[in-house]
C-alpha cells in the first residue's frame, strides 16, 4: 500500500519542467511526468480556466480565487528564441483547497543532499499557453509573474518550480510577500527615534589624589574597563572609612582582581593568596606630573568626542531626512499599487458581468442577471515571477511535532469489508497550509488540527470525515487502527460527462467538514 500524507496548509504552487520548449510542457506530454504525477482520479480533476492574452501588449487577469496573473509585453518565445506577436491562448488552474492537493497527484516532497524534506504548501498553480496551437515558452527577459492571496502574513515561504524531468523541485529563492494593507507612518517615526539614539564613548575626567586616604599601584588590564584606558599609570586610592593595614603591603599576593565599580564611583580590589583574602574600596586616581598629563588628554579628547557628536548628528539627521522621504514614497507606492489592482479586479468583474449578460440575452433568458462575484481584494498577495510553463509552488520545509502518530493503517467499507485503497493521504487542516508528507508504510498524523483520510479503490473515492477522526482519540501511543471509510460515488467518465470535479468538490467538502 502507497500512503501519501497531505496536510493541508495553503502556500503557493508553481509546477514546471525545465527551461526548454519540451520541457516546459511536459506536463501535457511527457511519459516522464505521466509516472512522476499520478493523479489518483483522473476524470475528477481541478479544470483549467482559460484567457486570450496579446503577446505584443501583454495583460493582468485576475483568477477566480482574487490572484492577479501579470503578463508583461513580450513574455513569451517560440523555440528558437524569437519573440512571439498575436494572440495568446492561456491554461490557467490553481490548487488551494485539501482536496486540490490530493486530486493534483502531484509528489509534496523535496530532496536535497541526499535527504527528503516535507512541504507545507500555499498553494499551486499550473500555467500553459499556446500560440496557433503550439506550445511557447517563457521568455526570460519579461516573465511572467502571479500574486496569489496570501494564507498568512506571518509564514516565510519559498517558491519551487516542478521539473518533471528531474522530477524533483527546483528552489527559486524566497518567495515575496505583498501587504498592501501596511501603514508606514509608524514605521518612520520608530525608525527616526532609533537612529536619533547617540551613545558616545564615556570619557571620565582624571581624578587628583587628595593625600587624605592611602594610595596603592595595582597593574591591571586597561581592556578590561573601557574608562580606566586614557590614562597613564592610574593609581587607587582608598575610599573614605577603608582601614589600610600595613602588613598587607608586605605580604605576597598571588592574585589580584579589580571588580565593577559601584553606584558611588568605587571599585572593588580584592587582593588574595594561599592563607588569606582582603578586599579595599577604592578609586582611581593620578598623582603629581601623571595628574596634569591626565587633564590635558582628557580635554584634547573631550573636544574630539564633542566634534565627532556633532558629526554624528549630522549624519543622522540626514538619514533621518532621507528615511522619511523614502517612507513617504514608499507609501505613495503601496497606495498608487493598490489602486490599480483594486481597478484592476472592479475591471474583470465588470467583464464577467457583460459576458454573462451576452450568454443569457443568446439564450433567451428573462431572469434577473446577479452581478458577478470575484473574491475580494486581498491584504496580502504571495508573488513570484514564473520561471517556467507547468507547475509552480510556495512551500516551506515542515518538521512534525515530537507528538506525531505513526501508525499501521487497515481500512475497511461501512459494511466491514477490507478495502486495499490506493494513493491514501491525511489532510490536516492547519490555520496557515497544506502538509503533503509521502509516507510507504505508516499513516503519519499531527495531533491538534481537524484531519480526514481520503483515498482511492477502482476509480472510487473514500474518506472518513473530520467528525469520524475526533471520535477516534489517537495518541502517540496508538500504533495500529482500522479505519471506517465512507463512499463517494464517481461516475463513468464518457462523452458528456468528462470531469466531475466541480460536483465531487462542492458535495464532498460537505462531507469532509473541512
Amino acid at each position: 500500500m502507497t500512503i501519501r500524507l497531505l496536510c493541508v496548509l495553503l502556500f503557493i504552487a508553481c509546477v514546471t519542467g525545465c527551461e526548454t520548449l519540451n520541457d516546459q510542457h511536459a506536463s501535457t506530454a511527457d511519459s516522464t511526468h505521466t509516472s512522476f504525477v499520478h493523479p489518483p482520479l483522473p476524470n475528477v480533476q481541478v479544470p483549467f480556466v482559460e484567457y486570450t492574452v496579446d503577446a505584443t501588449r501583454g495583460d493582468t487577469l485576475v483568477s477566480p480565487s482574487g490572484g492577479l496573473l501579470l503578463f508583461p509585453p513580450n513574455a513569451f518565445i517560440d523555440a528558437a528564441g524569437k519573440i512571439i506577436t498575436g494572440a495568446i491562448h492561456i491554461k490557467y488552474r490553481e490548487f488551494t483547497k485539501p482536496l486540490d492537493f490530493y486530486l493534483s497527484g502531484i509528489p509534496m516532497h523535496y530532496d536535497s543532499a541526499a535527504q527528503t524534506f516535507q512541504f507545507i504548501s500555499g498553494g499551486m498553480f499550473e500555467m500553459l499557453a499556446f500560440s496557433n496551437h503550439q506550445p511557447v515558452v517563457v521568455n526570460p527577459a519579461a516573465k511572467p509573474e502571479v500574486m496569489l492571496p496570501a494564507i498568512s502574513k506571518n509564514s516565510q515561504y519559498n517558491a519551487y518550480y516542478l521539473d518533471t524531468v528531474k522530477q524533483n523541485w527546483i528552489y527559486q529563492g524566497s518567495a515575496t510577500l505583498v501587504d498592501v494593507s501596511v501603514s508606514h507612518s509608524t514605521t518612520t517615526t520608530t525608525a527616526a527615534a532609533t537612529i536619533t539614539n547617540i551613545n558616545p564613548l564615556l570619557l571620565l575626567p582624571p581624578a587628583k589624589a587628595s593625600g587624605k586616604n592611602p594610595v596603592i599601584s595595582v597593574k591591571i588590564d586597561p581592556s578590561s574597563f573601557k574608562e580606566l584606558q586614557v590614562y597613564n599609570n592610574q593609581k587607587f586610592q582608598l575610599a573614605d572609612g577603608e582601614s589600610f593595614h600595613a602588613q598587607d603591603a608586605a605580604e605576597a599576593w598571588t592574585y589580584v582582581q579589580v571588580k565593577e565599580k559601584s553606584n558611588n564611583g568605587l571599585y572593588t580590589i580584592q587582593f588574595s593568596n594561599a592563607h588569606k583574602t582582603v578586599t579595599y574600596q577604592a578609586k582611581p586616581v593620578l598623582e603629581g606630573a601623571d595628574y596634569e598629563a591626565a587633564m590635558a588628554v582628557f580635554k584634547q579628547k573631550q573636544q574630539e568626542q564633542e566634534q565627532l557628536k556633532q558629526e554624528r548628528l549630522q549624519q543622522l539627521a540626514q538619514q533621518k531626512a532621507k528615511l522619511i522621504q523614502d517612507s513617504i514614497e514608499h507609501s505613495r507606492l503601496i497606495a498608487e499599487d493598490y489602486k490599480r489592482i483594486e481597478k484592476l479586479i472592479r475591471e474583470s468583474e465588470e467583464k464577467i458581468r457583460l459576458a454573462q449578460e451576452k450568454k443569457l440575452k443568446t439564450a433567451q433568458l428573462k431572469k434577473p442577471v446577479a452581478p458577478a462575484v470575484l473574491s475580494p481584494l486581498a491584504s496580502a498577495y504571495i508573488h513570484m515571477p514564473v520561471p517556467s510553463l507547468g507547475i509552480c509552488n510556495f512551500d516551506a520545509r515542515y518538521n512534525y511535532s515530537p507528538l506525531k502518530i505513526e501508525l499501521d493503517a487497515d481500512f475497511v467499507d461501512t459494511a466491514g469489508k477490507p478495502l486495499p485503497l490506493q494513493s491514501v493521504e491525511v489532510l490536516t487542516v492547519t490555520p496557515i497550509g497544506t502538509i503533503p508528507a509521502q509516507q510507504d508504510t505508516k499513516l503519519v498524523i499531527e495531533p491538534g488540527y481537524d484531519y480526514v483520510i481520503i483515498g482511492s479503490f477502482q476509480e472510487q473515492l473514500f474518506y472518513t470525515s473530520a467528525t469520524d477522526t475526533q471520535k477516534l482519540q489517537l495518541t502517540s501511543k496508538t500504533y495500529k487502527q482500522t479505519f471506517i471509510m465512507k463512499q463517494q460515488v464517481i461516475k463513468p467518465a464518457n462523452e458528456t460527462l468528462t470531469n466531475q470535479y466541480p460536483e465531487i468538490e462542492k458535495v464532498l467538502y460537505q462531507k469532509l467538514g473541512l
